[in-house]
């Protein structure tokens, strides 16, 4: 029997959604098996029921701290002597240092903001480079092989129906991936910001790729070896006896199978948002490594509205797929003769700050692009490896944040300024005040709550400001002055630096606001502003004017004062009906003024369906609306919407307690 070496598991508790996926990449990118929860409770219940050889713990975290955490793992026998790497923003004195290490035994005490390459040292130094554990895995294999045809199988039929009947006819585009690789049809088709499905062929294998405005939306796939059963199974999130557990439990009861393993405490939901994420990224990046194969394109085709999606921008995407596939002859033969033109940044700012994750050394080499210097040139600055600098230029020039010109004529650039980038200070910590159940209203949707009242307030101030305000410009500015405020603020604001996994309100606000200072700087540089801006600004008026009545509706509605709140609601939705959450609070508050009775919920339906429609991952939407189908008595319906919730947001408690106590 064969023996495989398994990687060791790390258990990462932080509740910064972002830098939990940064961290958990670099471990993975090491070659440590991750499990990531984000709360003191899940932390020790996934540390108890895992095989967990390290754990990296943020001092910050919401139920129970870091330390109290600590001091709970201390107290068991495996936990005792488990190394544990801590991690803090906001503890930083020598007390907190010395409490970490000298009295609960942690290898290392790191401060946020963290280098990467410090996190992996350390976990390795924690490990021993030399000691990887070797255990047996062949007597799986079959077995969760077996279990993924079953998980998947209906995913895998539906890819091979839809590249059979979905694309053919004349709208369809098609190519081959010989003469356009897979980031230019990407940008192609960025380009374009077309909406559609992407079918890809190699061999036997398909993939449908779904996009939104040019942006990658979600992936499927008839490739047995990406469904999700087969990757719990891997990464050790499940076993093999508690995948078919569930199975066996999917086949009698019908209920979703994410349900059943949260209910089994098989699974946390953060786990299973994380685990779903992963499957969507490998089914994509794998494409980015098909040198040969087919591509037909059809804008018609209908594109579903999943709730895991990848909530990646087209910048970040491309430079991910392009890190993981392209090796030095490949990089080099995508960019042709290229490497001797004139690198110079995008003109509209909308393209050029998009966000693509780049770290310091990467945001250095982006900062060297000053227009007079060749690819070739910022190379040779050594701000990265040579390579790595070729695929950044090759990812850039995909995602339209670049353009590579005919080299011009012109006096050498400057010496560059080798001042490192300043760091940016830590986040300030979350308010972790509980929120009633009652309300249905997670930690989440509150902290988004706060986040589009900043918004809502600053565009209220942006729109009656004159244009030399909403700039920060003296009046009779010089033009390069009005230029580089404008950069300043446009890098700022920019929706995909900040807004991309944000909800639709927030990210329309953010937008507004975007639209709004460059709207100012073409005032007062006298650029026409385009129609889509002028589109922009009109919709940024109609925006505020029904979020007043939406937090009129709201007051209403914490005062349980529904008929009113509905009201308000409704004129919300009028304004502006291209908004989910005013579709959800408004079919809610139907329901409750009506008596909470299966006739109302019957009326309150399509508000909750459209809500759904129009945002298919707000979790209130799919709390509220399996309250209605209870109601109704369609339980099964009630749950499965539930654990939609979960997988919107694995925060959202009332949904929790839903699952595990359906009654």
């Amino acid at each position: 029997m064969s023996t495989t070496p398994m990687p060791h598991t790390i258990l990462l508790v932080d509740d910064d959604r972002s830098l939990q996926r940064i961290y958990g990449e670099a471990l993975a990118n090491a070659g440590f098996s991750v499990l990531t929860e984000r709360d003191g409770d899940w932390a020790l219940q996934t540390f108890a029921s895992r095989p967990v050889d390290l754990v990296v713990l943020d001092a910050l975290i919401p139920l129970q701290s870091g330390f109290q955490v600590l001091e709970r793992l201390r107290g068991t026998t495996k936990g005792s002597k488990v190394p544990v790497i801590m991690i803090s923003g906001v503890y930083r004195s020598a007390r907190a240092r010395s409490e970490a290490i000298d009295r609960w035994g942690c290898v290392a005490f790191l401060e946020k903001p963290l280098e990467l390459a410090d996190l992996v040292r350390a976990a390795r130094a924690a490990l021993g480079v030399d000691g990887l554990p070797v255990e047996v895995a062949g007597r799986l294999e079959s077995r969760a092989d077996r279990f993924a045809a079953l998980l998947d199988h209906d995913e895998a039929s539906q890819v091979e129906e839809d590249s059979e009947v979905k694309f053919q006819g004349g709208e369809v585009r098609s190519g081959d991936f010989a003469q356009t690789p897979f980031p230019q049809v990407l940008f192609e088709l960025h380009q374009l910001r077309s909406t559609g499905a992407l079918l890809l062929r190699r061999d036997k294998i398909k993939k449908i790729v779904y996009l939104r405005d040019g942006t990658p939306h979600s992936v499927k796939s008839n490739l047995l070896s990406e469904c999700l059963g087969k990757g719990l199974v891997r990464a050790r999130l499940i076993t093999a006896a508690e995948c078919e557990e569930s199975l066996r439990r999917l086949k009698t009861t019908g209920r979703q199978q994410g349900a059943i393993l949260i209910e089994m405490g098989c699974v946390s939901p953060n786990n299973l948002v994380v685990a779903l994420q992963q499957q969507l990224e490998t089914k994509l990046f794998d494409i980015f490594g098909w040198t040969e194969g087919e591509y037909q394109f059809n804008p018609k085709a209908a594109v579903p509205s999943p709730v895991t999606t990848l909530d990646m921008t087209l910048a970040r995407i491309l430079y991910e797929g392009v890190r993981r596939a392209y090796d030095e002859d490949r990089i080099r033969a995508a960019l042709g003769d290229s490497l001797s033109k004139t690198v110079v940044l995008a003109e509209d700012p909308l393209d050029r700050f998009q966000e693509m994750h780049l770290e310091t050394p990467e945001e250095r080499f982006y900062a060297a692009i000053d227009g007079r210097r060749s690819v070739n040139d910022l190379v040779a600055l050594t701000f990265l490896p040579p390579l790595e600098a070729l695929r950044l230029v090759y990812a850039l020039k995909c995602a339209q944040m670049i353009d590579l010109q005919t080299r011009r004529k012109g006096p050498p650039p400057p010496p560059e300024d080798l001042t490192p980038l300043p760091v940016q200070p830590p986040p300030p910590p979350e308010d972790l005040t509980p929120v009633p159940l009652t309300s249905a209203m997670s930690d989440e949707s509150s902290a988004d709550a706060a986040v589009r009242e900043r918004l809502a307030a600053r565009l209220a101030e942006l729109t009656l400001a004159p244009n030399e305000t909403v700039l920060g410009v003296a009046r009779g500015a010089h033009i390069d002055d009005i230029r580089r405020a404008y950069t300043t603020l446009a890098k700022e604001l920019h929706p995909d630096r900040h807004y991309v996994t944000a909800s639709p309100q927030i990210r329309r606000f953010a937008e507004a606001i975007f639209a709004r200072i460059t709207a100012a700087y073409e005032a007062l540089t006298s650029e026409a502003p385009t129609e889509k801006r002028r589109a922009k600004e009109a919709d940024a008026t109609k925006l505020l004017a029904a979020h007043a009545h939406f937090r009129a509706g709201e007051d209403h509605f914490a005062r349980k004062e529904f008929e009113a709140a509905r009201t308000s609601f409704a004129r919300a939705v009028t304004i502006y009906p291209e908004e989910s959450e005013f579709h959800a609070l408004l079919g809610w508050t139907t329901f409750q003024s009506a008596g909470a009775t299966a006739a109302a919920a019957m009326n309150a339906l399509p508000h909750l369906e459209e809500s759904i429609r129009q945002n298919p991952k707000f979790d209130r939407a799919y709390v509220f609306r399996g309250q209605l189908y209870l109601a109704l008595g369609r339980a099964v319906e009630a749950e499965d919407d539930f654990t939609r919730a979960i997988q919107c947001n694995p925060s959202n408690r009332e949904a929790l307690q839903r699952i595990r106590s359906p009654s």
